[in-house]
């Protein structure tokens, strides 16, 4: 499976945060804890943030719902200047009782962190399909040093996409004993 070198890197012992390369040059690190991950995002979105403000005068980040953007509220507004950061929503729903959950998840990230309203792109309510070809078109009308092009595919590129990983605990075999972990992927 594709989880199978995390459980093989844990059962061999490596410490947690500890980069693991896979053959096909995707790596991934594993920590023992939520709190580790929600620091390791962090300090990754920090990076990422100042690098992109830095270099093209704009910071795209494209989140999910509520475990991904729980770590977000505790980012330093002295390290990353948050008037040059874009927000999108990449799990959006946008329709029944669950609609519009991921923009309404992110409002206290947002607010403690000052992003301007005008740089939070919300998809649109209603039928999925108009609001995923809406949102398209959104997404394709931005500058770009806000979202860029996929040079291979020509399609809309963000900065950075969190995607909902500390929901799901999984489990692996160590000396008899099952311990729980949570790893990242990035490229």
């Amino acid at each position: 499976s594709r989880y199978s070198a995390a459980r093989a890197a844990i059962r061999a012992g490596a410490p947690t945060s500890a980069p693991t390369l896979l053959a096909d040059g995707r790596s991934f690190r594993v920590f023992a804890s939520d709190a580790d991950v929600g620091l390791y995002i962090c300090a990754k979105v920090e990076e990422l943030a100042k690098a992109a403000i830095a270099s093209k005068g704009a910071f795209s980040l494209s989140i999910g719902s509520g475990t991904t953007v729980k770590p977000l509220r505790t980012l330093s507004t002295s390290e990353v200047d948050f008037s040059c950061v874009h927000i999108f929503f990449g799990n959006e729903r946008t329709e029944g009782e669950t609609a519009l959950k991921c923009a309404r998840g992110a409002d206290e990230f947002i607010n403690a962190c000052s992003i301007p309203r005008t740089q939070v792109h919300q998809a649109p309510g209603g039928d999925a399909g108009i609001a995923a070809s809406a949102y398209e078109k959104l997404l394709r009308s931005m500058p770009a040093n806000v979202v860029g092009r996929c040079l291979r595919s020509g399609l809309p590129s963000v900065d950075l996409v969190l995607i909902d990983i500390l929901s799901p605990v999984h489990s692996v075999l160590k000396k008899g004993k099952t311990r729980p972990f949570r790893f990242l992927y990035f490229k």
